[in-house]
């Protein structure tokens, strides 16, 4: 995919964007986390996977702030989430925002086979597990929907 078609930026793109939010002393770059997008008009695309655009965000800026707008709970198992959190954070030196969400957009969901029933209860289990394993604790859980 081409910019200007209707197709997702480029890495050049990405990284100037970073940096010039960096020299114009602005504070954060913000990324999508969704696999899928629909223009307006036309067909369902993909997207960049918003994990590794950070981490090669992180590595080619200094100061700003690197976050997921805002990450869905529902496309990553917990464990491993808090897993990449830690690793981007210590790429990021210190930078990582982690916004989670319950998720939403059903299109996702049935297109790629992730549950799209419980969103709310799901997402609190997933936030009890990244949050302790954040905290360093070694963590035994056994929900409804998640165990570890």
């Amino acid at each position: 995919m081409h910019e200007g078609d209707g197709g997702i930026a480029r890495w050049s793109t990405l990284s100037e964007l970073a940096q010039a939010t960096e020299a114009h002393d602005l504070d954060s770059v913000w990324l999508a986390d969704h696999l899928l997008y629909q223009p307006p008009e036309g067909e369902t695309k993909g997207m960049h996977e918003a994990w590794t655009l950070m981490s090669a965000l992180a590595a080619v800026t200094e100061r700003i702030e690197i976050a997921p707008l805002v990450l869905c709970a529902s496309f990553r198992n917990p464990g491993l989430v808090a897993n990449m959190a830690a690793t981007l954070d210590l790429v990021a030196n210190g930078r990582l925002t982690l916004g989670v969400g319950a998720g939403w957009h059903d299109p996702e969901y049935e297109a790629f086979g992730f549950p799209a029933d419980r969103k709310v209860s799901r997402f609190e289990e997933w936030v009890e597990i990244v949050a302790r394993l954040l905290r360093g604790e070694q963590v035994t859980f056994d929900g409804t929907y998640y165990s570890t």
